[in-house]
């Protein structure tokens, strides 16, 4: 299954990247693949352009799997998990739910039951 990965944590996403390759699924987001420069917020362009390649990698995959928990900052995990629900991609909710908004996903407690369902 072709999966993309929200979540706030590179390092985790990429622990969950490899957990899910080494079962055979394909990851589709590649934003935690490379330890990108960091980018203040005025950089608005730049910005936009990564929004739009999460976006398309978003729309390009059957399941979205984001990492659950509460967050420092509640933002893009939230609005790619979001725009998923909204394309009609299955959305998976892994570990605790730090967002109301995660109620209308699939919500598994741990790796184990996340790929019992991919």
């Amino acid at each position: 299954m072709k999966v993309y990965i929200s979540a706030h944590d590179i390092a985790e996403a990429q622990q969950l990247a490899e957990r899910l390759k080494s079962a055979g699924h394909e990851i589709t987001s590649t934003w935690h693949a490379v330890n990108g420069e960091k980018v203040g917020l005025s950089e608005i362009l730049i910005w936009k352009q990564r929004a739009n390649k999460n976006f398309l990698q978003i729309k390009d995959s059957e399941a979205l799997v984001i990492i659950g928990g509460s967050d420092r900052y509640p933002g893009g995990k939230y609005v790619e998990a979001g725009y998923a629900l909204g394309s009609g991609i299955a959305v998976f909710n892994l570990g605790p739910v730090g967002n109301g908004m995660m109620n209308f996903t699939k919500i598994v407690p741990d790796v184990e039951s996340l790929l019992n369902l991919l």
